[in-house]
């Protein structure tokens, strides 16, 4: 059973209310230790508890994901100049 402090591996799928997927890990799993605060919390709470292959949805609603809205403290703009191209692993800096 999943519980805090266990390194787990799992592939994810977002969608919203309509079904639209917005996010998904693809074909490898992503790793994460559990507890260390680093998924939404609806998320993080719902791996506790379950079992290592089992399969499940969970309805994280946005008090416990992102937030009901975007707001202005949470864009940040930055400029073009500094923006950066990676190619073949290589950083290519734009300036």
């Amino acid at each position: 059973m999943i519980q805090e402090g266990d390194l787990v591996s799992f592939r994810y799928s977002i969608t919203d209310e309509h079904g639209v997927l917005i996010d998904t890990s693809g074909a490898e799993p992503v790793s994460h230790i559990c507890g260390a605060h680093t998924l939404v919390p609806g998320l993080e709470r719902a791996l506790v508890g379950h079992l290592a292959g089992e399969r499940f949805s969970v309805k994280v609603p946005p008090a416990y994901a992102y937030g009901d809205r975007l707001t202005e403290d949470a864009q940040l703009t930055v400029p073009r100049a500094d923006l950066a191209i990676i190619r073949n692993r290589e950083m290519i800096n734009r300036s």
